[in-house]
């Protein structure tokens, strides 16, 4: 062979120059022919197809996994079992990977001989990436929508857009395909109606692995139950069917982006728990409030991936610009490297963000496979990295449309607070830490009819399009008196990687926004912890262009249990101890948080925490400035200009509307004065009109 090709290099080499180029252009216009039609065959890897099982065997069809082993696939009939498969032509002796349909549209992967699958397919359809890497399962109970268009816009409910219903299985692709256009995170899939493949793009973010070791979230172990176990229910209420019981021990995976819900006794989470019947979603008290205390039925289980610390390094907002190569998507890969596995694949001019460590790792780090490359993170919080040539500096949108909606956005209004008077004002919200990313984004980047909430007291929010700001609950103590020192809550340790996806989507969005705690310290040792988990939490987060408003130290006298208000253990210090004991306490707080963390630092109270916690005037100077109030009626109105004359002369902010929904996100309103806002605006270099920013960022690498 290799005499034969030294004869025609020879005689190729022996031709006119002419003669040469036409023998090259020939083979080149042959290949390209072939390219076509190989591209066009049936056979090509861009078509999935569903087919029977064949019944000319006498042994029965077996799927068996990577080693081997086979997997039961759940049937009493193997005639009604149905494959999607990656070819048409299909040999014995040879494995193929399939997905097996049961008769209840339940999926199994595996492999599967060829002599077992019919080549005559029932249905095919066309893919762009491999769909039977995955097999996953719909958990959100409303449902999700797979929607068969390129664009993957989330409110597109046309012809080409259909509903699975909750616990439908879906085959999908590995890779996430993150929009330029929203956030979320695309999976391609393919879901069998009855005998007729349903092809589209689903958010990824709402479908859990049958695989209960691969399901993403958080992992809780059920803890001491004395013996009777834990009920996983339908819904959050006790009056909900079980669905399963499960022992002491039992591990359980928090879902993501599905809300924990509090009705005064529970607080239930939306989990995945592995039983002797598969896997099964639903509702878990993970908290039970009683007289005497808090009993924890879900204990987090910490691992290494909670220890990720920026140590206060500025977040960066970066765009993917992948224009010199014809803006093909931009891998966000396990590792650094282009043999490493494929994560998601980032559409042309989507925003991410980063850290400026990281950058100047990147910066200071060898190429490798000719790119330096960045670790980053997606708005929902998974993390990879990528060629750091393809990351430019945040482009600013000009767009008339858009200048004209922020515009409007931004007027202030001006409310009527009776005694007060008129207050000229931005409207904000405050959000839970635990508040789901996805409806959050939904929440600030559009126009929401805040009217049709249902507060439980509200002063007029009709002005409200879009939040000016956001006030992100950072973290709580527990509020029992059985505590004798400061016990940290649940959601405190899940909610950072949440958190941090929402920062993202306000540093994306240009969104002034800042925390408050929920404390529960009554002496030194809890100051201590809450200070300390704080520095941690903000630590982790970063700092950023648009974490521009103060921390606010939040007190509350009351807890709501059982249909009836519960004082809370600071509440009961203070009748103890007396308000100047408490007072002393708040002090030390908000004095921690500001020297640890250089941030300004103010208090969070409503009329009840001034006439039951603390002394407004015996807080040192520098605390009693800018407090934010809770006044959503014209009686606390009057209660602070009769009683706390001092606390309004200095108020920066008022939560004004409590108890609220919108888009599925629960919320409080708050009114920020106007002069206050606007000066915050400018010690920063933003501007009012549009909340653009001067940004101060390094450029990640040269292009």
């Amino acid at each position: 062979m290799r005499d034969s090709l030294y004869f025609i290099n020879s005689k190729f080499n022996d031709l006119s120059p002419k003669k040469r180029l036409g023998i090259v252009s020939a083979l080149t216009a042959t290949a390209i022919m072939l390219g076509a039609y190989a591209l066009s065959s049936d056979n090509k890897e861009n078509y999935v197809y569903l087919v029977d099982l064949a019944n000319k065997y006498e042994d029965d069809a077996t799927l068996v996994d990577e080693n081997g082993e086979a997997i039961n696939v759940d049937t009493e009939d193997n005639s009604n079992l149905l494959a999607i498969v990656g070819t048409k032509k299909t040999k014995k002796d040879n494995q193929y990977k399939a997905i097996i349909v049961n008769e209840d549209g339940k999926m199994f992967s595996g492999y599967m001989d060829g002599k077992y699958l019919e080549d005559k397919s029932i249905d095919k359809i066309e893919v762009k990436n491999d769909v039977l890497d995955e097999v996953n399962v719909v958990f959100p109970q409303s449902g999700l929508w797979l929607r068969d268009n390129e664009e993957k816009k989330i409110d597109n409910h046309t012809d080409d857009a259909y509903c699975l219903p909750a616990d439908s299985y879906v085959a999908t692709s590995s890779i996430f395909e993150t929009s330029k256009d929203n956030s979320y995170q695309w999976k391609e899939a393919v879901y069998v109606d009855d005998k007729e493949l349903k092809h589209g793009y689903l958010v990824g973010d709402y479908v859990r692995s049958d695989n209960f070791s691969e399901i993403e979230g958080k992992r809780f172990v059920v803890g001491a139950t004395n013996g009777i176990g834990l009920k996983l229910r339908s819904e959050a209420s006790i009056d909900s069917s079980i669905l399963t019981c499960m022992e002491d021990g039992t591990e359980v995976v928090l879902l993501p982006n599905v809300a924990s819900i509090s009705d005064g006794t529970y607080d239930w989470f939306y989990v995945a728990a592995k039983t002797e019947e598969g896997i099964k979603t639903g509702y878990a008290a993970a908290t039970y409030y009683t007289p005497n205390g808090v009993i924890h039925y879900l204990t987090y289980q910490k691992d290494k991936s909670d220890n990720t610390n920026q140590n206060g390094s500025p977040m960066v907002v970066k765009s993917v610009d992948t224009s010199k190569d014809n803006s093909v998507p931009l891998k966000l890969r396990e590792e650094p490297g282009t043999d490493s596995k494929i994560i998601s694949e980032i559409e042309d001019g989507t925003k991410i963000y980063t850290y400026q460590n990281l950058i100047d790792t990147a910066n200071e780090s060898q190429e490798i496979d000719g790119h330096k490359w960045i670790q980053i993170y997606l708005t929902n919080g998974k993390t990879g990295y990528v060629a750091s040539d393809y990351l430019v500096e945040e482009e600013k949108n000009n767009d008339d449309d858009k200048k004209d909606n922020k515009e409007s956005d931004s007027q202030s209004t001006t409310l009527d607070f009776n005694k007060e008077g008129t207050v000229e004002g931005y409207f904000g919200i405050d959000v839970k830490n635990n508040t789901p990313a996805t409806d959050f984004e939904k929440l600030v980047t559009t126009g929401s009819d805040y009217t049709s909430a249902n507060y439980s007291v509200n002063r007029d929010v009709s002005a409200m399009k879009r939040p000016q700001f956001v006030m992100f609950k950072l973290g709580a103590t527990y509020t029992s008196t059985s505590y004798e020192t400061a016990t940290l809550a649940e959601d405190n340790y899940t909610s950072i990687d949440n958190l941090r996806s929402m920062v993202a989507i306000c540093e994306e969005n240009h969104i002034p926004y800042g925390f408050y705690y929920y404390s529960q310290a009554i002496n030194d040792k809890d100051v201590d912890i809450e200070a300390n988990y704080i520095h941690e939490a903000l630590s982790q987060l970063g700092t950023s262009t648009y974490h521009i408003l103060p921390f606010a130290v939040d007190m509350e006298d009351q807890i709501y249990v059982n249909n009836q208000n519960i004082d809370t253990r600071i509440a009961v210090n203070a009748q103890n101890n007396g308000k100047e004991q408490q007072t002393d306490v708040m002090n030390k707080l908000m004095n921690r948080v500001r020297d640890d963390n250089n941030l300004d630092v103010i208090s969070y109270l409503s009329r009840s925490g001034y006439s039951r916690l603390i002394n407004h005037q015996q807080l040192d100077e520098i605390n009693q400035e800018n407090p934010w109030i809770v006044n959503p009626s014209d009686t606390h109105s009057i209660d602070f200009v009769t009683n706390y004359p001092d606390v309004l002369d200095e108020v920066s902010m008022r939560q004004i509307a409590l108890d609220g929904s919108v888009g599925g996100v629960a919320i409080d309103v708050n009114l920020m004065n106007k002069e206050y806002y606007d000066k915050l605006l400018k010690d920063n270099n933003l501007t009012a009109s549009n909340n653009k920013s001067i940004m101060k960022t390094t450029t990640v690498a040269s292009r």
